[in-house]
C-alpha cells in the first residue's frame, strides 16, 4: 500500500482546460474535494467536476434547511392552535351571593339605613369579601357603585366595612376616579385623613387626605376669592358705563361734565 500523496500546489486538468492553481482565493470546498480524491488515488482535476460536487453538497444542505423550516412552521401552528383552544375555553360564571346582590340593590336605592342592616348581616370574615366582590358586567364593586351613585355616606360606610379603594373596574377606574361628584370625592379624602393606615392609598388615585378644618379654610378662601372677583367685575362694569355715557355726549357736554380729561374718541 502506498502512502497517500500530498496535494500539489498545481494540478493539470484532465480536460485540457489548463492548470488548476490552488491559492488563497481557492474555495475551501474545492480543496477538500481534491484532498479526498488524492487520498483515494483518484484525481479528477476538472473544475466542472468540482462545481458539480459542490452543487450536490449545496442541494443536500438546502434540503436539510427546508426540513428544519417545515418543523419550525409545524411547531408554530401547533402553538397557535393551543392558544386558540385556551381562548375558546369559557370560564364558569362567578356566583354572586344573594346578600351581595341585595347590597348592590340597596346602594342604587335611597334608604341608607338598609345598607347598615345588610352590612350587619354579613359575618366578619365575609364582610370584606362581599364589599370587594366585582360585578361581572362592569367590574364595579360596592364602593364603585356608591361612588357613581353620588352617595358620600354610603362610601364612608363601605370603606369602614372593608371596601378597598384601590380595586379597578373593567374601565381601569378606581372608585374615586369613577365618581364625578365633588362631595363624594371629599368623603374619600376625609376617610383617608381619619384612617391613614387602613389601605394603600397610593394606588387609589385619591389626591390626599383632608380634614374638616382644612375644608372650612378652603371654603372661606374660595368665598373671599369669589367676593373679590365680584367686586372687581362691579368696578369694571361701572367704569365701562361711565365711558359709554361719556362717548354719547357732545363735545361741549364732555368738557363740562367730566373733570377728568378723557379721549373724545374712545373715552379712556
Amino acid at each position: 500500500e502506498r502512502t497517500p500523496r500530498e496535494l500539489p500546489t498545481q494540478i493539470v486538468s484532465s480536460e485540457d482546460e489548463g492548470p488548476c492553481f490552488i491559492d488563497s482565493e481557492t474555495p475551501v470546498g474545492w480543496i477538500k474535494t481534491l484532498s479526498e480524491q488524492s487520498t483515494n488515488g483518484v484525481i479528477t482535476d476538472s473544475r466542472k467536476d468540482l462545481l458539480n460536487d459542490c452543487a450536490i453538497d449545496n442541494s443536500s444542505d438546502s434540503e436539510q434547511t427546508n426540513v428544519a423550516v417545515k418543523k419550525e412552521n409545524n411547531v408554530k401552528v401547533q402553538k397557535k392552535k393551543k392558544v386558540e383552544v385556551k381562548q375558546t375555553v369559557k370560564k364558569p360564571p362567578l356566583k354572586i351571593s344573594a346578600n351581595v346582590k341585595q347590597m348592590w340593590k340597596i346602594i342604587s336605592g335611597k334608604d341608607l339605613n338598609s345598607l347598615e342592616t345588610i352590612l350587619e348581616d354579613f359575618e366578619a370574615a365575609e364582610l370584606e369579601a362581599a364589599c370587594n366582590t366585582q360585578d361581572p358586567v362592569d367590574g364595579n364593586t360596592a364602593l364603585h357603585k356608591a361612588a357613581i351613585a353620588e352617595k358620600p355616606e354610603m362610601v364612608t360606610q363601605i370603606l369602614t366595612a372593608g371596601g378597598d379603594p384601590c380595586i379597578r373596574n373593567h374601565a381601569l377606574q378606581t372608585p374615586y376616579a369613577a365618581s364625578p361628584h365633588q362631595d363624594t370625592r371629599i368623603a374619600f379624602r376625609l376617610f383617608q385623613a381619619q384612617f391613614p393606615d387602613k389601605y394603600n392609598y397610593n394606588k387609589s388615585h385619591i389626591p390626599g387626605p383632608v380634614t374638616p378644618e382644612q375644608l372650612e379654610q378652603e371654603k372661606e378662601r374660595k368665598a373671599q376669592q369669589k367676593k373679590a372677583k365680584r367686586q372687581r367685575d362691579k368696578e369694571k362694569q361701572a367704569e365701562k358705563n361711565k365711558i359709554n355715557n361719556f362717548l354719547n355726549m357732545t363735545d361741549v357736554q364732555k368738557v363740562r361734565a367730566d373733570l377728568i380729561m378723557r379721549c373724545f374718541l374712545c373715552g379712556s
